[in-house]
């Protein structure tokens, strides 16, 4: 997975980043406003794979890695996220 695929899966997740020597972004409910976690990218991968970063990613947002995959893929979205993390808002 290229850094661009992976930046594009967590922006699925969440608009609250911070720019640093890495790039935070900041995983939390739009309802509820609870956290979840946070992940990084670093600015030097720029267009290059993130090899064992993908796994690690996918581990401090703390889903499986499939489901980090299906993000970056577009196929999934927060709701997944969301309901794999357990959480749900429904009556």
């Amino acid at each position: 997975m290229k850094r661009r695929e992976a930046e594009r899966g967590v922006r699925k997740l969440t608009d609250d980043e911070e720019n640093r020597d890495h790039q935070f972004f900041y995983i939390s409910c739009p309802e509820c406003g609870e956290t979840f976690g946070r992940t990084h990218l670093s600015h030097g991968a720029k267009g290059q794979e993130i090899g064992h970063r993908e796994s690690d990613m996918a581990r401090q947002l703390g889903i499986p890695l499939a489901l980090f995959r299906e993000l970056a893929d577009c196929s999934k979205g927060q709701p997944e996220y969301l309901a794999a993390r357990g959480h749900d808002h429904s009556p």
